[in-house]
């Protein structure tokens, strides 16, 4: 998994750089919520964490309500990052880039027609 971890952040640079900023951020979202609401949900990574895996700790409604909240703004981060990128920042590779990149810099290179 590391390996095509690896490869997918080499060649979807944008689309890994998306997800994982969507994925931390639904994450501390949630988990700062945690700190005030006391679900448990906090509990899950301290027991992962803790080497001599003495917490028990036991999933609960209030934890999957947590989970799917977290999913949902997992999503809202992405769809709103892809929309604000793409808008913003235009495509990345192809003729189109090499136009936009021109636009930005309001200046063209020797050879550009």
């Amino acid at each position: 998994m590391i390996v095509v971890g690896l490869l997918f952040a080499f060649f979807k640079q944008d689309t890994f750089i998306i997800l994982a900023t969507a994925f931390i951020g639904a994450y501390a979202i949630i988990l700062g919520i945690d700190m005030f609401a006391r679900t448990g949900f906090a509990d899950s990574v301290r027991s992962f964490m803790d080497g001599n895996h003495d917490i028990g700790y036991q999933t609960n409604r209030d934890v999957y309500i947590m989970l799917g909240a977290m999913i949902i703004l997992f999503i809202i981060g992405v769809l709103f990052q892809r929309r604000y990128h793409t808008n913003h920042f235009g495509p990345t590779v192809g003729p189109e880039a090499g136009e936009k990149r021109r636009r930005f810099w309001g200046r063209r290179r020797l050879g550009d027609v």
